[in-house]
């Protein structure tokens, strides 16, 4: 038996020993060198991963005590996915293997139980959260899920009545570790709460055209000096001098920055006009702002 792993320093061969497929708890045993097992595990695909398990209780021991290095699809990046469409939660892992469980507890522990026997923590570049029920999947489900993962960016879906403490508190002890994306159909974080948050990737408001669901122009002054670098959010009463202070805020960042909220077209022409540019039919709401930066 030969066993070499690609680019690698580690070859095992065993020769006149013939394996004994009856007894293959003895046969893992005798085999099992932990980093040898865990460079293995790094060129399997999930489904074998998922197969060795079920050769011996050594096989599924062995494996819940290794890493997981998620593998993107069709050469993207990897992503972890924890989705809860149909009152069910799935959690994809890449390479299109999915753990799936119902709103149930049972069933919930099951999935977790599972997880815990595949890996010890997981690798991946991304970790996506979206249409959870957090009244039917407690925050804890998840923090077990991704309990000791590696991950550089984290992006939350979030659409419920009511932002509550215990989603905030994920998120804050994520964002020391990871780049944070929330989206949300209606802001519902109180001005501390939102102020309190460090500078996310990217911080977002769908649904804009919804009444009443918009922010201060305080509020969203505050959040660009916060420096997030993606924000998106509606804004009550826009006035030139508003516009104005947004650009001056977002040139005290160095870093890139994108700012989005709507306006009429009354407002951008008379904001136009204001800054000497010539009303026309022209769109020109690309290259106003560098106009009024350099003023």
């Amino acid at each position: 038996l030969l066993i070499r792993i690609p680019f690698s320093r580690f070859c095992l061969e065993i020769r006149d020993q013939p394996i004994n497929w009856d007894d293959m708890e003895e046969t893992f045993h005798k085999l099992y060198i932990p980093e040898l097992f865990s460079k293995i595990l790094r060129h399997l695909t999930m489904k074998d991963r998922l197969n060795l398990r079920l050769c011996s209780r050594g096989a599924e021991d062995a494996l819940s005590r290794t890493d997981l290095h998620v593998i993107g699809q069709n050469r993207q990046l990897p992503i972890i996915r924890i989705d809860g469409r149909w009152r069910r939660l799935t959690v994809s892992l890449g390479e299109r293997v999915k753990l799936k469980a119902k709103f149930e507890t049972t069933e919930l522990e099951e999935l977790l139980r599972m997880r815990q026997r595949l890996f010890t923590r997981a690798h991946s570049y991304h970790v996506e959260i979206k249409n959870i029920n957090f009244n039917l999947v407690p925050i804890t489900c998840l923090e077990k899920l991704l309990y000791g993962c590696v991950f550089d960016q984290l992006s939350i879906d979030f659409n419920q009545k009511k932002f509550s403490s215990d989603v905030f508190e994920f998120i804050r002890k994520n964002e020391k570790k990871a780049k944070i994306c929330l989206t949300t159909n209606k802001f519902l974080m109180d001005r501390n709460m939102v102020l309190s948050f460090e500078a996310m990737e990217t911080l977002q408001m769908l649904n804009t055209t919804i009444q009443g669901l918009t922010v201060s122009e305080e509020l969203f002054l505050d959040l660009v000096r916060k420096r997030h670098r993606e924000l998106e959010l509606p804004v009550a009463n826009i006035s030139d001098e508003f516009i104005l202070s947004i650009v001056e805020a977002m040139k005290t960042n160095d870093g890139e920055q994108m700012i989005e909220f709507e306006v009429t077209r009354e407002e951008a022409d008379r904001l136009i006009a204001r800054i000497g540019f010539q009303i026309s039919r022209i769109t020109y709401h690309h290259v106003f702002l560098e106009q009024i930066s350099e003023s």
